[in-house]
């Protein structure tokens, strides 16, 4: 979604892991989280991305459209399509994150950030970027008996795909959400940096595929 489009919460906590990206000291390998990872194959640092462009259209092959969903939501270089949604129980919210920060502000203020906020470089690279994402919710009691599925294609026209997927099951709730990622033979790099906080209530059953 467009940034002025935004809350004004939600743009501040962009400032804030900007802010945070500009002025945390660079990941070494000597650090216990990184000891068997090298920091420098994160692209991290260096030059901007090219930004994203119009979503194309993908053909049912790529998009897995046979299969049954409860709900699709279709990510092409970080642009949101229409989102494809079934017969969904009452009770069920599905939609573009970006969206849901001003249609469920509530829900989603209380929880983005808190589980992976933006207080070292990865978190903070994608909280100060992410383009669009994947918001579930499904209310005390109800059952989604299909998937519901989030796919994150790359094309390699642009140089990023940054995602945010946020998931909220009340009491009771049972649900199934897949966030899968695609992609051509890329014919040079292209970064890309999804975070997933989920949140299960007591008697809750949540199954997530990635």
């Amino acid at each position: 979604m467009a940034e002025a489009d935004a809350p004004t919460w939600a743009e501040e906590a962009r400032q804030a892991a900007s802010h945070n990206l500009s002025s945390l000291p660079a990941l070494s390998d000597r650090e216990e989280a990184w000891r068997f990872t090298r920091p420098r194959d994160l692209a991290l640092d260096g030059k901007e991305p090219v930004p994203a462009g119009a979503a194309a259209v993908l053909d049912p092959d790529q998009t897995g459209g046979a299969s049954a969903r409860a709900a699709r939501l279709t990510f092409v270089d970080g642009v949101p399509a229409p989102p494809e949604l079934g017969e969904l129980p009452a009770g069920v919210t599905v939609g573009e994150l970006g969206q849901a920060l001003v249609d469920h502000e509530g829900l989603v203020r209380e929880r983005i950030y808190t589980l992976i906020g933006f207080d070292d470089r990865p978190g903070a690279l994608n909280a100060a970027r992410w383009e669009a994402g994947t918001f579930v919710h499904v209310a005390r009691g109800v059952e989604v008996e299909l998937p519901i599925e989030a796919l994150l294609h790359a094309t390699g026209a642009s140089g990023r795909v940054f995602s945010r997927t946020l998931v909220v099951l009340e009491e009771g709730a049972r649900a199934t959400v897949v966030d899968r990622y695609t992609s051509p033979d890329l014919a040079g790099p292209t970064q890309a940096s999804s975070v997933v906080e989920l949140f299960v209530a007591p008697g809750a059953e949540l199954e997530h595929v990635a």
